[in-house]
């Protein structure tokens, strides 16, 4: 039995090799007896040694695998993990950037409705106003106490001769007579800053090089009338719901008026020229004063290229970053964040507009000798000549710092009668302002000789202030808005004392020319504009030190209290024969070869340095302090 039993585990398949090995060796004792038990026990020792060797290897394998499968979990866990930190990481950035978008369309819609509704109320004060006023058709009567403002309309020869309504009046007050001496040391210390600036060798061509895709016209004759400027309504209607993603062309750039400067963007679509900017707190061209009552509104221009007359090169800030461009009744100052960019917009205004006359640095010198061709027959006037000279030469009523000039032509203005074929009551115009009287001008050239030893020759100069400066214009037009403002802005604020204003023709003509600080000429203004000697808008100027209150400007005996005849016979003596004979010596000095150089210093005629162009290169100063003062003595002292 036992026999047949291990025949029966040996034969079977369930058994292990172990159990199987120890079957097969109890078989051979008991086939063999006693003979075979001590193969039984080596046997039975042997199977126990490599079971337990078996199981060893069992249990590793299984340890092994079980490590295995933990690693492999724990990398699925991880992935997962990983997995869905990606997945929640992505849910929160779509869910972030959805939100960004939206609040950013939402603040788009937000500022497209409020610049709607400006533009609408806007309209709507238009429409008001023009049915209200004492010509409307909801007149209630005559208007009492109006108040004016001088309108930036040009006519052909770049007259300003009109004035509009001004709804929105300011209250002015008068400030203290002394300058005070916080305003005495700032002053002191710009100056010292200035002194050690260096000075930048001056070179005729510099910036005359040109675009060569740059197309200019051919046709250097007078322009021609043209069709009539759209309207205001007709400009913002063009300018609402364009989108400029597709524009032709866009650059940064500023809007620069003689009011404000506005920064913004240009864009050329369509065969117009848009113009989008947000007004500053401090937009007035000094950065500073009471905030600007359309602080935060959106100021839009939109101009018809087949408008566009000129374009001219200019310069701002001392920078030749600008152009003006030249419809038929105004110009559109634009300043550039660089040269090249602004020659690119003009190139690419000129693509639509072939006609356009583009008069670069290096064209003036052809205009000028064809005007001064004209003017020699007798085909332009002498006012005419002038602004023709003063447009070639960079100034523009858009920027006070570099404002139209021109001459004191009279010397009389305490007679009862003038006459205008006396030359006896004309002033010589051969000589400057601050050489007229033969006293001063030996102070100036000693001053001159002084400067010259003590500093650099270069640096040299007769006179510290110039003869066209922001404060001037703001001296002469104080009587009148916007001008009015931006003299209390420049003075703080406040109206400047009484005694300091522009009281008197006779008295300004007479600290011209004994004040050894007071070199200025006239403005075109002074022969086309009478509402500038009156008080329009009934402003309290103060009281002098006399006692007395001067509201509108004393005016010489001969204009018999008359502002319209006193711009009368003062435009009749600038077009008198001996003004016409004489007017050539003072463009030389003004804008010819009697500027710099040893013709400037024999006619006595050297003002300061940094007045010149290409003086000093902004780009060079490094210390934004001195740049400042730069920038701020070209803005208050001239160039």
């Amino acid at each position: 039995i036992y026999i047949r039993a291990m025949d029966f585990l040996q034969s079977s398949e369930d058994i292990g090799d172990c159990h199987r090995a120890l079957c097969k060796s109890m078989h051979r004792s008991l086939c063999y007896g006693a003979k075979g038990s001590g193969a039984l026990e080596a046997d039975v020792s042997k199977l126990l040694t490599t079971e337990t060797i078996y199981r060893a290897r069992a249990h590793q394998e299984r340890a092994l695998r079980m490590t295995t499968v933990r690693k492999a979990c724990e990398e699925d866990r991880a992935r997962v993990a990983d997995l869905a930190q990606k997945q929640t990481r992505g849910a929160r950035q779509l869910a972030a950037t959805y939100s960004e978008q939206d609040a950013s369309r939402r603040q788009a819609e937000v500022s497209g409705n409020a610049e709607a509704l400006q533009e609408a109320e806007s309209r709507y004060r238009h429409m008001q106003r023009k049915l209200r006023s004492e010509k409307g058709i909801w007149a209630s009567g005559v208007e009492r106490d109006l108040k004016w403002k001088l309108d930036r309309t040009e006519d052909y020869i770049r007259r300003r001769m009109k004035v509009k309504r001004l709804y929105n009046a300011r209250e002015y007050t008068t400030r203290e007579a002394s300058l005070g001496e916080k305003k005495k040391a700032e002053v002191a210390a710009a100056g010292r800053l200035i002194k050690n600036l260096p000075v930048k060798a001056a070179s005729e061509e510099e910036g005359d090089t040109e675009d060569a895709g740059l197309r200019e016209s051919q046709d250097l004759q007078d322009l021609g009338e043209g069709e009539a400027a759209a309207s205001p309504e007709q400009r913002l209607q063009r300018s609402e719901s364009v989108s400029f993603d597709d524009a032709a062309f866009s650059a940064e750039c500023k809007l620069v008026t003689a009011k404000r400067v506005v920064p913004g963007a240009l864009h050329i679509h369509g065969g117009r020229v848009y113009f989008s900017g947000k007004v500053q707190e401090h937009s007035n061209l000094f950065g500073k004063g009471t905030p600007d009552p359309s602080f935060g509104k959106t100021k839009r221009l939109c101009i018809e290229v087949s408008e566009i007359r000129e374009i001219h090169f200019m310069r701002y800030m001392l920078e030749h970053s600008a152009c003006e461009i030249f419809l038929q009744h105004r110009g559109v100052f634009l300043a550039f964040q660089s040269r090249e960019e602004m020659k690119r917009a003009v190139k690419r205004i000129t693509v639509l507009g072939p006609s356009i006359l583009v008069v670069s640095r290096r064209k003036r010198l052809a205009l000028a000798e064809l005007y001064s061709s004209q003017w020699r027959k007798g085909d332009l006037s002498n006012f005419n000549y002038l602004m023709k000279l003063n447009t070639l030469a960079g100034r523009t009523f858009n920027d006070l710092s570099q404002y139209p000039v021109f001459p004191w032509v009279l010397s009389d203005y305490e007679s009862q009668e003038i006459d205008l074929s006396d030359p006896k009551v004309f002033r010589d115009l051969s000589k400057p302002v601050g050489a007229l009287d033969d006293k001063r001008r030996a102070v100036f050239s000693e001053r001159y000789e002084l400067s010259v030893q003590a500093d650099d020759p270069s640096r040299a100069f007769h006179y510290g202030s110039h003869y066209s400066t922001a404060g001037i214009v703001l001296y002469f037009l104080i009587r009148i808005e916007p001008f009015t403002f931006l003299h209390s802005v420049l003075q703080g604020g406040k109206l400047d004392h009484a005694d300091r204003l522009f009281n008197s023709v006779a008295a300004t003509w007479q600290m011209c020319n004994t004040h050894t600080a007071d070199v200025k000429e006239l403005i075109p203004e002074f022969f086309c504009l009478p509402e500038m000697f009156e008080n329009v808008n009934s402003i309290d100027f103060g009281t002098c030190q006399d006692g007395q209150t001067k509201s509108e400007v004393a005016l010489p005996p001969w204009a018999k209290g008359s502002p319209n005849k006193f711009c009368r016979i003062h435009k009749r003596a600038l077009e008198s024969d001996y003004v016409s004979a004489n007017l050539h010596s003072w463009v030389d000095l003004v804008f010819g070869y009697k500027q710099r150089g040893k013709a400037a210093v024999e006619a006595v005629n050297v003002f300061h340095y940094l007045s010149y162009e290409g003086s000093v290169d902004l780009t060079a100063i490094e210390d934004e302090n001195e740049r400042k003062v730069v920038t701020a003595h070209v803005l208050l002292f001239g160039q």
